[in-house]
């Protein structure tokens, strides 16, 4: 639509043609009877008039320009459609990522629950555990058994989503690796504000917008003159011809487009305000999504480390469990703290990933991002 006003600003205006046609009465009222009848020359005056607007002080070329420009920001708008477009599916995407870890999780830890529900089948029976151990080891597979339905229910709504996002029904195979987004990606601050103001579509179409109001206000200078039309007459009258030129220049004495012109002031100043308060804002952004990323990425070590020790913590009483050392209360615990260990350490993932997302999304370097 916006190329179309390309075509519309470049048209020039119809010429125009006028016809009037008088006849003088014929018949015995006629004043002149002895000019003839109806058909007779000498009884009509006929005139023809051919005229044409022209478009002064090169408003065809402003408009033509105005249009221009305003394709050029369509475009770019288009383009930060698209940006946003990307950084929806990406997060989404992210989503079904950690949802896809929480699974395999919950796999993992139900696997290691069934194997100890088998061997204290086997304890009790030889009298080793009493009955409630052995209930309390199957409420808590039960309960992991719930929650990964839950999770897998939940899940394969968010797929349905991202289908949507996409805007394809084919099956969609979501990436478990940790590696899902590389580091490499990540360039110094200053390197990656460069590439924000390189290559932010928003930022491209408010200059664009600077561009388009210092037209406006000359298009709306130009329109503060009127057009001129001319061309020529031909009027034969009772059988003599007349020749003339036509010419109307409207004189600018009260409408001067002093209300437009003023506007077009406004636009201006307030498209130079909207650019800078813009490079100030994705500069703010940028800086805070950076240091955003780098605590995310510090968490995640910190997260490791209270893993790795919870980890360590299970294995110890596990083994003291199955010799009868300690009990299935201090086992159960176990179980469970590190269990909440591995969500915190997958969410911990989730958002330093999702900050990457984001860092990369304000710097406008998400198409980087290979899914």
């Amino acid at each position: 639509m916006a190329n179309a006003d390309i075509v519309s600003a470049g048209l020039r205006p119809n010429p125009i043609f006028n016809n009037q046609f008088l006849q003088i009465g014929t018949g015995r009222n006629s004043p002149y009877p002895d000019r003839g009848g109806y058909l007779n020359a000498s009884n009509r005056q006929v005139w023809y008039q051919f005229t044409k607007q022209f478009q002064t002080f090169h408003k065809r070329a402003y408009k033509i320009e105005y249009a221009e420009v305003n394709s050029y920001i369509t475009k770019k708008n288009i383009q930060d459609t698209e940006r946003n477009l990307l950084l929806n599916v990406s997060l989404k995407y992210l989503e079904l990522w950690l949802y896809n870890k929480n699974m395999d999780l919950l796999e993992t830890v139900k696997a290691n629950i069934d194997t100890l529900v088998n061997i204290n089948k086997v304890r009790l029976k030889n009298e080793v555990i009493t009955p409630s151990e052995l209930i309390r080891t199957k409420i808590l597979f039960e309960q992991y058994s719930l929650q990964e339905r839950n999770t897998m229910r939940t899940y394969l709504n968010e797929l349905k989503t991202l289908e949507v996002l996409l805007g394809t029904s084919d099956s969609l195979v979501i990436e478990a690796s940790d590696s899902l987004f590389s580091e490499s990606l990540i360039e110094p601050l200053d390197t990656m504000l460069r590439i924000a103001f390189e290559k932010r579509p928003d930022i491209a179409a408010l200059n664009y917008e600077k561009d388009l109001s210092k037209v406006n206000e000359k298009l709306q200078k130009a329109y503060a003159m009127p057009n001129l039309e001319a061309g020529g007459i031909y009027n034969p009258q009772n059988s003599v011809s007349y020749y003339g030129t036509y010419l109307t220049f409207p004189i600018p004495f009260f409408d001067r487009n002093q209300g437009e012109i003023q506007k077009a002031k406004v636009m201006k100043l307030k498209s130079e305000t909207a650019f800078e308060a813009l490079k100030l804002q994705v500069k703010i952004e940028l800086s805070n999504s950076y240091s955003t990323y780098l605590q995310k990425k510090d968490n995640v070590i910190q997260v490791q480390l209270i893993l790795n020790q919870s980890k360590e913590v299970l294995e110890i009483v596990r083994y003291a469990y199955l010799k009868s050392n300690t009990t299935i209360i201090d086992f159960l615990e176990a179980q469970r703290t590190y269990y909440d260990a591995m969500l915190i350490f997958n969410q911990a993932q989730y958002d330093l990933k999702r900050s990457q997302i984001e860092l990369l999304y304000v710097a406008s370097a998400l198409d980087k991002l290979t899914l």
